[in-house]
């Protein structure tokens, strides 16, 4: 993704359900999917909410984004200076090197949105590919 240092959106309750990745909420259109990984690219000692990537995990190749990803894939492609706006940002945390937690900003731009998938059995990642 060309960053040397970035930083992952946490949700707080991933790690109770087992989860890796940040279960941030975002709002496309009135309706929310649930970004696998939200990748926050870091510039200097700036954090770019007007960068953000996502990064979708499926099973296989050939499984699907589900309806309202794909509408967030094309409000990325077609209009790319729109912004997102996070759901329960209260939930959400990005950790600094020095554990201080840094205030999230209400809406982000997301430029670019990657799906990781596995070899259907989900025992490796096969491939990474930008949407």
């Amino acid at each position: 993704m060309g960053y040397n240092s970035s930083h992952l959106l946490e949700h707080a309750e991933s790690p109770k359900r087992g989860r890796l990745g940040s279960g941030c909420q975002i709002n496309i259109n009135g309706e929310y999917f649930v970004a696998d990984f939200v990748v926050v690219p870091k510039v200097g000692n700036t954090l770019n909410f007007n960068d953000v990537k996502v990064l979708e995990t499926k099973l296989s190749q050939g499984t699907s984004l589900t309806t309202n990803q794909d509408n967030a894939l094309t409000k990325i492609t077609t209009q790319p200076n729109s912004n997102f706006t996070i759901r329960s940002r209260e939930k959400l945390s990005i950790t600094s090197p020095t554990n201080s937690q840094i205030k999230l900003p209400g809406d982000i731009k997301i430029t670019k949105m990657f799906k990781i998938h596995s070899d259907g059995n989900g025992d490796f990642i096969q491939n990474i590919f930008q949407l």
